[in-house]
């Protein structure tokens, strides 16, 4: 389960959804330099018999639809593969999964790290 919070920025006051976490079907990775985050399927697709090869994991990582939190487990090579597939950003930071202890999460417009969150925040699934 994630939780949405409003946030604001400390350093330039932009006021934004801050995401943390995932859901039943995905989990979150976050990126160590820029803040930016990407969603990964926690399960293989419903109905899938044998490995994915690299070319079906990569229509599954873009296909967020098919995510299920019912599909099967993932081998071990077929996480490898996903590791690798996700492992870095566009800005060139090294994408951490959202259980990591050096996760930061940042401002979208200065990429600041000094955030101010609403108390609550929503849980989703």
């Amino acid at each position: 389960m994630g939780t949405k919070y409003q946030a604001k920025c400390l350093a330039c006051l932009h006021e934004f959804t801050l995401t943390k976490g995932g859901g039943m079907s995905w989990y979150q990775k976050v990126c160590s330099d820029c803040g930016c985050t990407q969603s990964v399927p926690r399960n293989a697709p419903l109905n899938f018999d044998g490995m994915m090869d690299r070319a079906q994991l990569i229509q599954h990582l873009a296909n967020s639809k098919a995510w299920s939190k019912n599909g099967g487990r993932f081998e071990p090579s077929e996480l490898a593969i996903i590791d690798e597939l996700t492992s870095s950003c566009q800005c060139g930071g090294k994408m951490l999964p959202e259980w990591d202890n050096d996760v930061i999460y940042r401002c979208p417009d200065c990429k600041g790290y000094m955030l101010q969150l609403d108390s609550y925040g929503v849980i989703f699934d």
